[in-house]
């Protein structure tokens, strides 16, 4: 089924490297404040909402940058609406002035066609699924495994947008890895986890630079079009 997907992208225009997205967010989370839950999901301390991130913080050519989608569009006027926009991030100090503004409206659905994406720096893989993906010996066996993790990474994105997939039986969601798998690892909050950077297709539509996977909201799985 068709869905209407409202997007906003804004770049500003300082620059950060990957690994001060995690400060970027921080510190954002900071000015908004803590109370506004969709800007990091958490409940409390303790508590973590699990659902797709409607505000996802990344770099886009070096650029501190925010996608936004759906409410999080709405929620951003805790952050616009602030006297001024500087955030510290430690040592330096970010002026955050807007570079680029993208606002558009996309129509969701799954065709009959292929779409072409590249996807960085993909935390795939939980603790149960890293195991078996290790066991598998063959790169077949390993190319089918992350084919099905990255349809059901776009299943999530769909369910956090409220977009309703077709029934498989009249146009299902599709996935193919259209590059060699080259994993790395990753230290990602203290822990080491293996990340894919690769290309693929699918059938379905993807908004540029969403996330998809574990940490999309943190810089993570990003996805591009080809």
């Amino acid at each position: 089924m068709s869905h209407y997907l409202k997007y906003l992208r804004v770049e500003f225009d300082e620059q950060i490297s990957a690994y001060e997205v995690p400060q970027f967010r921080g510190a954002l989370i900071t000015k908004v404040g803590k109370e506004n839950v969709m800007f990091h999901n958490h409940l409390d301390d303790k508590q973590y909402q699990y659902a797709y991130p409607l505000i996802q913080y990344k770099t886009v050519f070096q650029r501190p940058t925010l996608v936004c989608l759906q409410k999080g569009i709405d929620e951003m006027h805790h952050f616009f609406s602030q006297p001024e926009w500087t955030l510290q991030l430690h040592d330096k100090a970010l002026q955050m002035k807007i570079a680029k503004l993208d606002m558009q409206e996309y129509t969701m659905n799954v065709w009959d066609k292929w779409f072409h994406y590249h996807i960085h720096n993909w935390l795939a893989l939980d603790e149960t699924s890293y195991h078996a993906y290790k066991q598998h010996d063959d790169e077949v066996s390993r190319i089918r495994t992350l084919e099905s993790k990255l349809c059901g990474n776009i299943i999530s994105f769909a369910k956090g947008i409220q977009w309703q997939l077709p029934e498989k039986d009249i146009r299902p969601l599709e996935c193919r890895i259209t590059s060699p798998i080259i994993p790395q690892i990753l230290k990602v909050k203290g822990v080491s986890l293996m990340a894919f950077s690769l290309d693929f297709k699918t059938n379905a539509f993807l908004p540029p630079h969403i996330g998809l996977g574990k940490s999309s909201g943190r810089g993570y799985g990003v996805v591009r079009s080809l």
